[in-house]
């Protein structure tokens, strides 16, 4: 009974030293390591999927498409810019305001969500056009035809359809 008493006080001591002592100094060296860099990428999308990917941003893909999206990082968050002209190269990426309280797509009287910002990327981006092509990429569904309804910042209602284009600008937007 001796000795199990002496074992577990010796034992509590050793685990007391580790806490206060040993584990702040790794702690501390592990914080000094470099972080991984997050890379940007080029993704090619075609009938709402990606076919291709790459993380050379200035990559060419021969085969037809509907639109290329660069995704950069900037402050460990990942923005997302939607290219529709196959012959711009810019890859700079100007953040803008979220313009949109909801974007909803009514699919067959069935509503569909969209969210252009959330955990995973951000779509706020300036001169980013939201149309039918990137509705289908990020619902990963073809699409024919559906009402769109948007409530912006200011509480204003907007009504469109499978036609109607957003150009998302730094301070404001426009239905096209």
């Amino acid at each position: 009974m001796n000795i199990l008493y002496i074992f577990l006080k010796l034992w509590g001591h050793i685990e007391l030293f580790w806490i206060q002592h040993i584990l702040p100094i790794i702690t501390f060296f592990f914080s000094l390591l470099p972080k991984p860099q997050k890379k940007n990428e080029l993704h090619f999308i075609s009938k709402c999927n990606c076919v291709f990917k790459t993380c050379d941003i200035n990559h060419s893909f021969s085969d037809d498409y509907d639109f290329r999206i660069i995704t950069n990082y900037l402050d460990d968050n990942k923005y997302g810019k939607i290219i529709f002209d196959k012959n711009d190269i810019s890859n700079n990426i100007e953040l803008s305001l979220k313009h949109f309280t909801t974007i909803q797509l009514n699919i067959d009287e069935e509503p569909y969500d969209i969210e252009l910002c959330n955990d995973y990327i951000n779509y706020y981006v300036s001169d980013n056009i939201i149309d039918i092509h990137v509705f289908e990429y990020i619902l990963n569904k073809s699409l024919d035809k559906y009402n769109l309804t948007i409530i912006d910042s200011e509480c204003n209602i907007i009504d469109g359809n499978e036609k109607t284009r957003i150009l998302i600008n730094k301070d404001n937007y426009s239905i096209l």
